[in-house]
């Protein structure tokens, strides 16, 4: 659901696995609200949709990725949203391009739209490895939690698990989710 928190789990995941020495690189993919230019202070007058709308080569998709600050992350911001731009996000050229950076980039991490309200996260689960859904500990419903694992699940999609953000203690609300309890993470997020 939007404000769970998915954006800065993406970013806080992303930076701790750059610190391992891994290339990571983020794609902001929420076309409805992105905010991963915001948060690194890029300009997003190009990213994602650009590459998706146009034809571009793998080294001209390449230049659009950006290397900012100090994270060792690298970021492909969204780029402009235009009309029907959502629809891309499950096409044969995402699937691609995704692919391109699976060859260069040790993890390739996604930040997509929430699923519970919109059909772009779920057409981007078909096209990747591993969906780790983050939800908010307080916010979240069991009903919720289970409609977005039966949609992920539809589309063959593989589900690692999910982070259970803004807690108030360890396990304080988990018992309201379905699966077994191995399967939980909880994690405060700063």
């Amino acid at each position: 659901m939007p404000g769970e928190g998915k954006t800065t789990m993406t970013l806080n995941t992303a930076t701790t696995l750059a610190q391992t020495g891994a290339l990571v690189l983020i794609i902001d993919a929420d076309l409805r609200k992105p905010r991963l230019h915001k948060l690194f202070n890029l300009n997003n007058e190009t990213g994602l949709t650009t590459i998706l709308s146009k034809e571009m080569s793998e080294i001209e998709a390449l230049k659009l990725v950006r290397q900012p600050g100090e994270t060792g992350v690298d970021v492909l911001t969204s780029g402009p949203v235009l009309p029907g731009s959502s629809d891309l996000l499950g096409s044969y050229r995402m699937r691609c391009l995704i692919k391109a950076f699976q060859a260069r980039y040790d993890y390739v991490i996604i930040d997509s739209a929430p699923i519970a309200f919109f059909s772009e996260g779920v057409l981007l689960s078909a096209l990747v490895d591993k969906v780790l859904l983050v939800v908010d500990d307080d916010k979240s419903t069991r009903a919720t939690l289970r409609q977005s694992r039966e949609l992920l699940e539809e589309q063959g999609a593989k589900i690692l698990g999910f982070i259970a953000n803004k807690t108030k203690e360890p396990g304080h609300n988990l018992k309201r989710y379905p699966g077994p309890a191995q399967t939980y993470s909880s994690i405060n997020a700063v």
